[in-house]
């Protein structure tokens, strides 16, 4: 399991945001120089969608502008039973 150092060097070599994935679960984000991290975005699209720790992801819509990223938005999108992934405020039940 990698630690946070290879997504750290990313933002020291110029990245704007980084975006892991893999570990089949959301993990915590951060904001390290400056910049975000987001460390795991969990299962978009996955087919253990009757399992609860492995259902829920994130997406994040990011907006750039010459400079870098100018604007985020977190989107938690859930893989329901029916195997559709919505995004959690449109949950049906």
């Amino acid at each position: 399991l990698l630690g946070p150092e290879p997504y750290m060097a990313a933002v020291e070599q110029g990245a704007d945001i980084v975006l892991g994935s893999h570990p089949h679960v959301v993990q915590e984000h951060e904001v390290y120089r400056g910049k975000h991290i987001y460390y795991s975005l969990g299962n978009l699209i996955f087919d253990q969608y009757w399992n609860d720790a492995v259902s829920h992801a994130l997406l994040v819509e990011a907006v750039f502008d010459a400079h870098g990223v100018v604007g985020l938005k977190e989107i938690p999108v859930v893989l329901q039973r029916n195997r559709q992934t919505c995004p959690v405020s449109k949950i049906q039940i």
